[in-house]
Formats: structure tokens, sequence, C-alpha cells
């Protein structure tokens, strides 16, 4: 049986969240699948040293531009939907024990992309989805864990920057 995952809120870790249970998937030998929506991969350090070293189909659904609701929606509605069909096809004849839908959440939360669009993943998937998102939703089927990761205070409060290698 499928397990399904929600990391939700508005606190910090919810991708970290998941790329720990990455890497303890690939500990134990599992196969994994990760699609990251809104990001480009480009200050991803974990993705390349986990895509480096392990078996892993990671895939980034991202623009160089930041998503604003009500002012580019359409055009990142186009470009998930291009996107996603791209990565459907690389995969298509695979399957994974444990899928990653980083952002997914926030993504169906505006509406760029619909749930039914993603089904096609989740039928080849084994044991475990994890889906991640501030504004990700309790609305999904026979959610087994709902993770809320809510922030007490952040390092961004006090003027600190986000640091690369620590922070992202």
């Amino acid at each position: 049986m499928v397990q399904i995952e929600i990391i939700r809120g508005t606190g910090r870790g919810k991708t970290t969240n998941a790329v720990g249970k990455i890497i303890k998937s690939l500990i134990d030998n599992k196969k994994v699948t990760v699609i990251q929506f809104l990001k480009t991969g480009k200050e991803c350090g974990e993705c390349k040293y986990i895509t480096e070293k392990f078996n892993v189909n990671w895939f980034t659904i991202g623009k160089e531009t930041f998503f604003i609701p009500q002012k580019n929606e359409n055009e990142f509605r186009e470009f998930i939907k291009e996107q996603l069909s791209i990565v459907k096809d690389s995969i298509k004849d695979t399957e994974s024990d444990v899928l990653i839908l980083d952002e997914l959440g926030f993504a169906l939360y505006y509406n760029l992309i619909q749930i039914e669009d993603i089904y096609s993943l989740i039928e080849k998937i084994n044991e475990k989805i994890i889906i991640t998102g501030r504004l990700a939703s309790r609305d999904f089927k026979d959610v087994d864990l709902d993770l809320v990761i809510k922030e007490i205070a952040h390092p961004f409060q006090q003027g600190i920057s986000a640091r690369k290698g620590v922070d992202y």
C-alpha cells in the first residue's frame, strides 16, 4: 500500500525534510523520483550531489523569473504543463518506490497544475509519495502523515540572509 505524506506550513525546512527522506530511501536501496515545481535547481547543492552519487530521477520545473500570483499565472501554467509532459515521457516506463513532489502544494494552490495532471505519475509508485509546499492542502485523499512546519523564529527577521551551503 502506498503511503501519502504531506509536509506543509509556514516554517522553513519542508524540502530539507523531504531530502532527508530521499537519503533514507536511498540507504535502503529504494528507487526515488523527485519532481520540484517552481524551482530551477541552479542553486540546489543537494540536487547535484544526490544525482551524481545515486541513481535518482530528479526533475526541476521552474523558470528564471518568480511566480507572481495574478500576474504571470497563465505563463507558468503553460510552462508547467509543457515541462510535466516532458517529465512524464522521460519516466513513462519507470517505476519508483518513492516519489517526492516538492512544492506541488504551492502549484496546486494557485491552480498552476491540477491533481489529475500527476495521477499517471502516482500510479507507478510502490511505497511512498511525499508532497511538500507552504500552501499544501489537507484535501488529498488517504493522507497517512500530515506534517505542519511552523515558523516560530527565523534568521531573516534578525536581518540574516540565507547562506549558501547552510540554508540552500
